[in-house]
C-alpha cells in the first residue's frame, strides 16, 4: 500500500512538473 502510494505521488509529482 504504502509502495501504491509513493508511486502515485512520483507521477503527479511528474505531471505538475511537466505542466509548467
Amino acid at each position: 500500500l504504502t509502495e501504491a502510494i509513493a508511486l502515485f505521488c512520483l507521477m503527479m509529482a511528474f505531471l505538475i512538473l511537466f505542466a509548467f
